[in-house]
C-alpha cells in the first residue's frame, strides 16, 4: 500500500502496519468469516414458502410501520457497529502511524493510477459504502486524491470477494456478470468524474505539521516514546471521525430504514416490473438508502421472489451496495458538494444504463430465471 503511494517506509509506518494487520485478522475472523454464514441463512428465510424476516428486515408481518422501522433500525445498528468500530479504527491509524504527513500522488499517477490504486486496495477492507467513508476521508485528508477516495469507496462496497462470490453462485450468470460489470464500470467511470468535478489539480501537497514529523525522527524521541504517543494519537483521531461521522450516521440509518418499511407484495409487483420504469424506480430507491455489507443480494432474492424483474433486480444489486445518503454525506466532508453531486448522479446512470442492458438481453433470452 506504502510503495503504491511513493511513501518512504519509517519506523513509526512499520509499527502502524502491524497495528493495522492485527485489526485486519480480528475484524476478518470475527465479523466477516461469519457474516457468509449469516447470508446463508438470510437466503434461507427469504426462499421459504412464507416469508421471514432477515436482519430485522419483515414485508410480510402485522406489525405497525413504526415496530418494523424499530426492529430493522436495532438490527442494522447491530450489524453495522463492529464495521464502523473497525473503520474508525483504521482511520485513526491512518492518519497517525501510516500515512502522518502529508502524500502527493497527483503529479505522477493522475486521476487515472489513483482510481486504480483506490479500486486495488477497497476490497481489503470488506466494508459497506458507508463504513469504509472514514477510512477513505483519512487517506484523502492526506492527499491521496478525489478518484482515490471514491475508487476506495466503490471498491470495498461493490467488488469484495464475498459479494462477487455470491452474486454469482446465488443469481443466474446474466445477473451476476452484470453486478461485477456494473462496479468495474462504475468504479473506473466515476472515479475521475469526481475527481474532476473536485477540481483536483497536480499541484503539489504540503508537508504535514512539525508534530507529525517529529514522531519520525529517532534521534529525539526514543522508540517507546513514538509508539505512546502514536497510541495516544491514534485514539484522538479515531474519536474525532466518531464525534463527526457518527450521529449523522445514525440519523441517516433511520433515514434507510424508514425507505425500506415501504415495501411491500404490492409496491414491488406493480412498481418493479421488468420494464423502464422499474429500472428507473430500482436506481432511485437504491440511492435512497444505505444497507450493510451484502444486505443487497437477500433483498434482492426477496424482491425477485415478490415478482421485480430482472432488469431492475440487476440495477437494484448494484446501487444499494454503490452508494447512499450516508456515503454522500460522510464524503462531503472531504469533497465539494459539485463532486458530491456528480458521484450520486453518476451512480444512479451507471445502474440505470446496466439495468436497461440487462433489460434487453433478457428480452432476447428463452428463459427469464433469475435465481440459480
Amino acid at each position: 500500500m506504502l510503495n503504491l503511494l511513493n511513501i518512504k517506509i519509517t519506523q513509526k509506518q512499520i509499527v502502524g502496519l502491524i497495528f493495522l494487520t492485527i485489526l485486519l485478522v480480528l475484524f476478518i475472523s470475527f465479523s466477516r468469516f461469519p457474516k457468509l454464514d449469516e447470508i446463508n441463512e438470510d437466503l434461507e428465510a427469504v426462499t421459504k414458502p412464507v416469508v421471514e424476516c432477515f436482519q430485522g428486515f419483515c414485508v410480510e408481518t402485522e406489525k405497525s410501520l413504526f415496530e418494523r422501522w424499530k426492529d430493522f433500525s436495532i438490527a442494522y445498528f447491530e450489524i453495522i457497529s463492529v464495521g464502523m468500530i473497525f473503520a474508525f479504527l483504521v482511520a485513526g491509524l491512518t492518519e497517525t502511524f501510516i500515512i502522518p504527513t502529508k502524500i502527493n500522488t497527483y503529479r505522477n499517477r493522475g486521476v487515472i493510477g489513483q482510481t486504480f490504486i483506490g479500486l486495488s486496495i477497497g476490497p481489503v477492507w470488506n466494508l459497506c459504502s458507508a463504513c469504509v467513508v472514514p477510512i477513505a476521508n483519512s487517506f484523502h485528508r492526506k492527499g491521496s486524491g478525489s478518484a482515490y477516495a471514491v475508487g476506495m469507496v466503490q471498491g470495498s462496497s461493490t467488488l469484495n470477494l464475498p459479494a462477487i462470490i455470491m452474486s454469482m453462485t446465488i443469481f443466474t450468470p446474466l445477473l451476476g456478470l452484470s453486478r461485477i460489470i456494473m462496479s468495474l464500470s462504475g468504479a473506473l467511470i466515476i472515479s475521475p468524474l469526481v475527481a474532476l468535478a473536485a477540481g483536483d489539480k497536480t499541484n503539489d501537497i504540503t508537508i504535514g505539521n512539525a508534530d507529525d514529523q517529529t514522531l519520525d525522527q529517532p534521534m529525539q524521541n526514543s522508540f517507546r516514546q513514538m509508539v505512546y504517543r502514536g497510541i495516544i494519537s491514534w485514539m484522538k483521531s479515531s474519536l474525532k471521525y466518531l464525534i463527526r461521522l457518527g450521529p449523522i450516521m445514525i440519523v441517516a440509518g433511520l433515514g434507510s430504514g424508514l425507505v425500506l418499511q415501504w415495501i411491500s407484495s404490492e409496491t414491488v409487483s406493480g412498481l418493479l416490473g421488468d420494464n423502464i420504469t422499474g429500472i428507473l424506480i430500482a436506481a432511485t430507491f437504491g440511492l435512497l438508502i444505505n444497507v450493510p455489507l451484502l444486505f443487497e443480494i437477500p433483498l434482492v432474492a426477496l424482491l425477485v421472489i415478490m415478482g421485480m424483474g430482472i432488469s431492475p433486480a440487476a440495477t437494484l444489486l448494484y446501487v444499494a451496495a454503490a452508494g447512499g445518503p450516508i456515503t454522500f454525506w460522510g464524503l462531503s466532508q472531504v469533497l465539494p458538494k459539485k463532486a458530491i453531486i456528480v458521484f450520486a448522479i453518476s451512480t444512479w446512470t451507471t445502474g440505470v444504463v446496466g439495468g436497461i442492458v440487462v433489460w434487453i438481453i433478457s428480452s432476447n433470452l428463452t428463459t427469464n430465471s433469475i435465481l440459480t
